[in-house]
């Protein structure tokens, strides 16, 4: 009982990594800059150089 409930937890995390994975891509979509990082600005040019160069990033 005990390996079937690990068992069971572990499916349930990946799951909800994947689908929170997927939610935060649909996020970034329509909100592009989190509140968070809005505060350092210089350090948002760096990251955006390859970004576009990303095939994921590209769909």
């Amino acid at each position: 009982m005990d390996a079937k409930r690990i068992i069971i937890f572990v499916v349930l995390l990946v799951i909800l990594v994947f689908v929170g994975r997927r939610a935060v891509k649909a996020w970034r979509k329509y909100n592009p800059r989190p509140t968070f990082q809005t505060a350092p600005a210089p350090a948002q040019p760096a990251p955006a150089a390859p970004a576009p160069a990303s095939p994921n990033n590209a769909s």
